[in-house]
C-alpha cells in the first residue's frame, strides 16, 4: 500500500480494515473509521515470520510459539522496533492469515 487508503481484508471469522501503517494520516483515518480513541491498539497484518523480527523484539521463547503456531489464526503481541514509525504506540499485535 502506497496511499492513504483503507481497505477491507478478510479474515479467518471477520473482515478487517488496514491502512499502510507508515502513514500516519491514514492510521488517523483508520482510528476515526472505527470511532477508535488514539491509546486503543489495532492490529498490524504482516505477511511472513521474518516481518515481525523486522518491527519487533522477540526473545526465543516467541520464537519457538511462533514456529509452533504461525501461520494461521493467532494474534500475537510484541514490543515495536525503532523501525516502526512513533505514531504507533509501544506495542502491536501481528496476525497472520492461514493463506494455505
Amino acid at each position: 500500500m502506497t496511499n492513504p487508503e483503507i481497505i477491507l481484508y478478510p479474515t479467518e471469522s471477520v473482515y478487517g480494515l488496514g491502512v499502510n501503517p507508515f502513514d500516519g494520516g491514514a492510521l488517523e483515518q483508520l482510528y476515526q473509521l472505527k470511532g477508535r480513541v488514539g491509546d486503543k491498539p489495532v492490529s498490524w497484518l504482516v505477511r511472513s515470520v521474518a516481518d515481525i523480527e523486522r518491527y519487533a523484539h522477540v526473545d526465543d521463547i516467541a520464537r519457538r510459539l511462533i514456529a509452533r503456531f504461525l501461520p494461521g489464526p493467532a494474534d500475537t503481541g510484541f514490543d515495536v522496533t525503532s523501525f516502526v514509525p512513533s505514531v504507533w504506540s509501544q506495542r502491536r499485535y501481528y496476525w497472520f492469515p492461514d493463506d494455505d
